[in-house]
């Protein structure tokens, strides 16, 4: 499986190629966490656009939907969140976008 550092450099290059500009925390060997709020991984904007990204290879990709639909339900948080799952036989992206509802969480496959 490809490392983090590898499935992120493929999230920024698809984000550059849609257009957006893009920022995630910096790596530190003294912080235990670097996700945003504990979940995202990558923001990519663009104009008014905003995304906020969760990424891992396709293995992990139904345990970080459930942490961030978790997250949304705990948090109600107001955007969606996308999952990104690395699939390297395919060598292209599973995506689901994440977003809260009145009272549930509601996933859509977008690719």
């Amino acid at each position: 499986m490809p490392s983090e550092k590898t499935i992120r450099n493929y999230v920024i290059n698809r984000l550059q190629i849609m257009g957006y500009q893009y920022w995630y925390p910096a790596r530190t060997k003294f912080r235990s966490q670097q996700d945003i709020f504990g979940v995202i991984d990558i923001l990519g904007f663009k104009g008014k656009s905003l995304k906020f990204i969760q990424f891992t290879d396709i293995t992990n990709f139904s345990h970080r939907r459930k942490k961030v639909e978790d997250f949304i339900k705990r948090t109600r948080f107001g955007f969606s969140i996308e999952v990104w799952g690395w699939n390297p036989e395919k060598r292209d992206f599973k995506i689901e976008v994440i977003r809260q509802t009145k009272n549930e969480t509601r996933n859509t496959i977008k690719h």
